[in-house]
């Protein structure tokens, strides 16, 4: 099962929508943003968006029927080290799970799939020291409404090249 961890607790698909606050909880800072805002693509569907935001990191979900369909999470600025660890805690959380890795210069995207969900981990290289991280598990349709998918990603960095290379830098 594909899962989403923090502090020892795991967050699946399918799970009760207020246990995900268990296991994201809201920081107790007064800069917290909630975050109740569905994705333009997933808008006018019988989903409903949860979440919180601050200046370090996020959280929210998608639910239907009260049910996790969808999770993401965000850490804004992470070390470099840490990151790794993080990617590497991921893939033994996965073991015998095929793991889709997609790069670009400042993009690594690790994807693992089962039974009609699906784990994105992107990696977003802010500098030299340090990482945008974020997890997003999901149900494939949602995912690929967000364009979390390896075959968007994939295509979404050959656009990227694309730019990169007629802009002339």
């Amino acid at each position: 099962m594909l899962v989403l961890q923090n502090s020892g607790k795991k967050l699946a698909i399918g799970d009760a929508g207020a246990s995900a606050f268990d296991v994201f909880p809201k920081p107790s800072n007064d800069r917290v943003l909630a975050v109740h805002d569905l994705p333009a693509t997933l808008t006018g569907q019988n989903y409903v968006a949860n979440g919180w935001d601050d200046e370090t990191e996020g959280f929210g979900v998608i639910l239907q029927q009260n049910r996790v369909v969808a999770a993401l999470y965000t850490v804004k600025s992470l070390a470099n080290d840490l990151s790794q660890v993080l990617i590497q805690n991921y893939e033994s959380l996965n073991p015998g799970l095929k793991l889709t890795h997609l790069t670009a210069k400042n993009l690594d995207y690790y994807f693992w799939e089962m039974n009609g969900q699906r784990l994105m981990l992107l990696v977003q290289k802010n500098d030299k020291q340090s990482n945008r991280i974020t997890l997003i598990l999901g149900i494939d349709s949602i995912l690929n409404a967000l364009r979390a998918n390896p075959e968007l990603a994939n295509a979404d960095i050959k656009n990227l090249e694309t730019l990169k290379n007629n802009s002339g830098s």
